[in-house]
């Protein structure tokens, strides 16, 4: 069975991009599990806000992407990453 979770979110992507792009990705997570999401990237540059009261951590980074899949792929894998919020 075909996993369809991700093919509006695609279609949006082939709609509104021309690839390869700079693709802006922004994940909240918990201040000490961080790594995961950064792991996720090769080589990226992460603007890291902290929430008010410290808990949470926004990490913010624009990326150069290959394709709408290589997004998707990116946000495949966060998804098995435990408290991950993707924006």
């Amino acid at each position: 069975m075909r996993d369809t979770t991700f093919d509006k979110l695609q279609e949006t992507l082939e709609e509104q991009f021309t690839w390869p792009t700079k693709y802006l990705f922004k994940f909240i997570v918990d201040k000490d599990n961080q790594q995961p999401v950064l792991d996720l990237f090769d080589d990226a540059q992460f603007k890291r806000r902290p929430s008010r009261n410290g808990k949470y951590v926004s990490l913010t980074a624009l990326v150069r992407m290959p394709s709408s899949d290589a997004v998707i792929d990116i946000y495949r894998k966060a998804a098995t990453i435990k408290g991950v919020i993707t924006l």
